[in-house]
C-alpha cells in the first residue's frame, strides 16, 4: 500500500529516470512495472490507473522493452536498448525498460547501463527489479531510486488469500513457507503436491538433524547433485519447516532449532553466488547442532 501510494501521488512528469525494485521473489516487483510502464503509456489514465479502453492499453505496447529470462544480459543487449530508447516515439510516450532480475546484467553490461543512467535519453524511464540488491553495482544503485518491497505480515497475507479463494482451505504451512511474498503464496495454493512434497523434506530434515556425522554427510552428498534452484528450494522448504516448528513450539529443543534456523539462513544467501554446492552444504553436516 505505502508503494502504491508513492507513486498515485506523483504526475508522470514527476517520476525519476531510474528506479531499482527490490524484495524477495513473489513480492510483485515485475508486475508494478509493468503496471507503471502501462499507465506511462495511457494518455488519459493516472500513473498505476490506465483507463485499459484507450489504443495504448489494448494493444501491444511497442514502447516498453522488458528484459527477462534467466540467462545473462550482456553489453550487446543493453546497446540494443541504448539505441531504441534514443529514439523519440511518434507520439513523443516515454520509452521504458524494465529490466526483471537486474543481477543477471554482466560486468560489462553493468557500466554500459551506467553510462546511459548518467545521461539518460529525453522522455526515458528505467526501472530495474531484483531479490538480490547486493549483486547489483553500487554505482547502478546511486543512479537510481530504491523502492523496497517488504513483506507482508502473515496475518494480513493470510487475509487477503482468504478474500482471494474464499472457497479453499488455506494451509498454515503455505504462509509460513512464503515468508510475506503474496506471488509465492499464490503460487503454491495451485500446487497440489505442495503438502506432500513439504511432508517429505519433513522428513529428511529430522532424518539429518537427528542423524550421525556419516549419515549427514550422505544426505549433503544427495542435495549436492541437484541444481542451485533445486538447493535453494530445498533450503527455503528447510526453513520453513523449522520456522513452523518454533513457532508451534514443537520441539523441545527449540534453541538448538534456533542455531540452525541461522545457519540455514547463512548457506542459503551463499548459494546466491555460485559457490562449491558440496562445500557449502557439509558446512551444515559439521556445524548443525544435532537434535535428540
Amino acid at each position: 500500500p505505502q508503494i502504491l501510494k508513492l507513486f498515485s501521488n506523483l504526475k508522470k512528469e514527476d517520476l525519476n529516470h531510474a528506479y531499482l525494485f527490490t524484495g524477495k521473489e513473489g513480492m510483485g516487483k515485475s508486475k508494478l512495472a509493468k503496471q507503471l510502464a502501462k499507465s506511462l503509456q495511457c494518455p488519459t489514465g493516472k500513473l498505476l490507473k490506465p483507463c485499459e479502453k484507450c489504443p495504448a492499453c489494448l494493444s501491444k505496447n511497442l514502447e516498453t522493452t522488458i528484459l527477462k529470462g534467466p540467462q545473462k544480459i550482456s553489453i550487446d543487449e543493453i546497446r540494443k536498448i541504448q539505441k531504441k530508447m534514443n529514439f523519440k516515439s511518434q507520439d513523443n510516450s516515454f520509452k521504458i525498460c524494465i529490466i526483471d532480475n537486474a543481477e543477471r546484467l554482466t560486468q560489462e553490461a553493468s557500466n554500459c547501463l551506467l553510462k546511459i543512467l548518467e545521461e539518460p535519453p529525453e522522455k526515458s524511464i528505467f526501472i530495474l527489479t531484483t531479490s538480490k540488491p547486493k549483486l547489483i553495482f553500487s554505482t547502478i544503485h546511486s543512479r537510481c531510486q530504491t523502492i523496497k518491497f517488504l513483506p507482508v505480515p502473515k496475518d494480513i497475507l493470510e487475509q487477503e488469500l482468504k478474500k482471494l479463494f474464499p472457497d479453499q482451505e488455506i494451509n498454515p504451512e503455505i504462509i509460513n513457507y512464503a515468508d510475506g511474498a503474496p506471488g509465492k503464496a499464490i503460487k503454491l495454493l495451485g500446487n497440489q503436491e505442495f503438502a506432500t512434497e513439504l511432508e517429505e523434506q519433513k522428513k529428511l530434515l529430522y532424518e539429518f538433524l537427528k542423524g550421525s556425522t556419516p549419515k549427514r554427510f550422505q544426505i549433503t552428498t544427495e542435495l549436492s547433485k541437484l541444481t542451485y534452484p533445486e538447493i535453494k528450494n530445498t533450503l527455503e522448504q528447510w526453513l520453513s519447516i523449522v520456522n513452523l516448528d518454533l513457532k508451534e513450539a514443537k520441539s523441545p529443543q527449540n534453541e538448538n532449532l534456533t542455531t540452525f534456523l541461522k545457519l540455514l539462513l547463512e548457506i542459503k544467501q551463499k548459494t546466491d553466488y555460485n559457490l562449491n554446492k558440496r562445500i557449502l552444504l557439509d558446512q551444515l553436516a559439521i556445524l548443525g547442532p544435532k537434535i535428540e
